[in-house]
């Protein structure tokens, strides 16, 4: 009996492992560096106090506005593109899920998402009619 229940703990940590899918390479310090919405660049001055801290599947956010945003995000990197799924634990979309796609070369993070309740993007670009769409570049800070 006491086996089995060793066994069954082993085999539930190893699921919630597993479930808390992490891209180590996401790991990291980053500022803003580009992006769009709904076809239109962001502002490069808005992005000047765009900060993302990463560590494993925790995200801090900091817009610049002085809202800090903390979450979770799962990925999976066996898609094409790799896809995130982003919940805030904090702000005003608290509890609610977002899904992406994302992509990471060199030292440039870049991601694309769509407001909650919206079906994931499959592109890194955003057109005028594409309501609630964003695409963010990240650059590490070394």
């Amino acid at each position: 009996m006491r086996k089995s229940i060793v066994l069954i703990i082993a085999i539930g940590l190893m699921i919630a492992a597993d479930t808390a899918k992490v891209d180590e390479k996401l790991n990291g310090s980053y500022v803003g560096g580009g992006g769009e919405t709904n076809g239109k660049p962001f502002n490069k001055a808005d992005l000047k106090d765009f900060k993302l801290v990463i560590k494993g599947s925790q995200y801090t956010l900091n817009s610049g506005t002085g809202e800090s945003v903390q979450g979770i995000q799962t990925v999976d990197t066996t898609k094409s593109p790799k896809t995130i799924d982003a919940t805030d634990g904090s702000g005003r979309n608290k509890g609610k899920t977002i899904l992406g796609i994302y992509e990471i070369k060199g030292d440039e993070f870049k991601v694309s998402f769509s407001m909650p309740g919206k079906p994931r993007p499959t592109k890194f670009t955003t057109k005028k009619d594409e309501s609630g769409q964003w695409v963010h570049i990240w650059k590490r800070v070394k």
